[in-house]
C-alpha cells in the first residue's frame, strides 16, 4: 500500500475500549481489500469470550479479531512484506525493556510505506508513564487518540486512570475487572491519599 502511512497510538486507561477502537480501524482497511494483521503480546491471555479457542483481539463490548501472539516485538518484522497495516494490541504488556524494541518495530514499519496502528496505557496503576507511550507521543507522525472511560466510583466523571484493586508488587499484572477499575482524577487521588 503506497501512499500515506501512519502511526496512531490509541491510549488511555483500562476499559477505554482501546482494543475496540484498534478493531475498528484495523476493520476498515480490510473492506478495502487492505492487508492487515494484528498482533499481540503472548503474556495476554484474557478471553471474553470462553467458548472460542482462536488466538484473537476481544474488546468488553463484544468486537474481536484474529491475532498473531508474539513473544517479543521484533517479531511483527517477519510479516512486514505480507502487510499493509499492522495492529499492535497492549503494547504496554512488554514492559518499558522492550519500548525501544517495540520503536524501532513501528517506526521501521512506517519507513516502509506501513499504516501501524497501536493501543497501551499511557500510565500504569500509581499513573507512572510506561515508557512506550513516552516515546511514540512526542513524535511528530505519530497521531494520538486518547480515550476515557466512566469512572467506576463516581459514575459521573471521565476515567483517565486505571486503578488496581488486588494486591501486587509487580508493574504489569494481566488482569481484567478483577484486578482494576478505572477512576477519574478526583476519585483516584481519594484512594491513593
Amino acid at each position: 500500500m503506497e501512499g500515506h502511512p501512519q502511526i496512531v497510538l490509541i491510549t488511555g486507561p483500562m476499559f477505554s475500549e482501546k482494543t475496540a477502537e484498534l478493531i475498528r480501524k484495523c476493520k476498515r482497511h480490510q473492506v478495502a481489500g487492505v492487508r492487515v494483521k494484528i498482533f499481540k503480546p503472548e503474556i495476554d491471555t484474557r478471553v471474553f469470550d470462553k467458548a472460542s479457542t482462536e488466538v484473537r483481539v476481544e474488546s468488553r463490548c463484544g468486537a474481536h479479531e484474529d491475532a498473531i501472539m508474539i513473544k517479543r516485538p521484533i517479531e511483527i518484522l517477519s510479516y512486514a512484506d505480507s502487510i499493509d497495516v499492522a495492529g499492535i494490541d497492549e503494547a504496554q504488556l512488554w514492559g518499558d525493556e522492550y519500548a525501544d524494541e517495540l520503536f524501532e518495530v513501528v517506526w521501521s514499519l512506517f519507513k516502509r510505506s506501513k499504516t501501524v496502528y497501536i493501543t497501551a496505557l499511557d500510565t500504569d496503576y500509581n499513573a507512572k508513564p510506561f515508557k512506550i507511550a513516552l516515546i511514540l507521543m512526542p513524535i511528530p507522525e505519530v497521531k494520538i487518540l486518547k480515550l476515557t472511560a466512566v469512572c467506576f466510583d463516581c459514575r459521573r466523571r471521565d476515567a483517565t486512570r486505571s486503578f488496581r484493586i488486588i494486591k501486587s508488587d509487580q508493574r504489569i499484572v494481566v488482569g481484567d475487572s478483577n484486578a482494576y477499575i478505572a477512576l477519574c482524577y478526583d476519585c483516584f487521588v481519594r484512594r491513593t491519599a
